[in-house]
């Protein structure tokens, strides 16, 4: 009877070491997806992030700034006998 016991337990603590196993390796596929779902996102990011400061450092640029101004927001620029006649119209 103990001999048949101590088989029965045997088994069922290598049962319990293959279900451990089982559950460690789909974890591990688990967070493995995870990782490589993080790395496309964190590659997609720098690629924006460069972009950005691409746009940035070009519309920091005079000429750019001055295009913007004109071709978007319709301004002009303006002579100094223009600021001399708006000066003395405010006063």
């Amino acid at each position: 009877m103990k001999k048949i016991s101590a088989v029965v337990l045997f088994f069922c603590f290598h049962a319990l070491l293959i279900f451990f196993q089982v559950h460690k390796q789909s974890h591990y596929l688990k967070l493995s997806y995870d990782i490589q779902k993080l790395q496309t996102q964190h590659a997609q990011l720098t690629q924006q992030k460069s972009h950005l400061l691409y746009t940035l450092h070009t519309y920091q640029q005079p000429r750019q700034i001055q295009a913007i101004a004109e071709k978007k927001l319709f301004m002009k620029s303006i002579e100094l006998k223009d600021v001399k006649k708006s000066y003395e119209t405010t006063t």
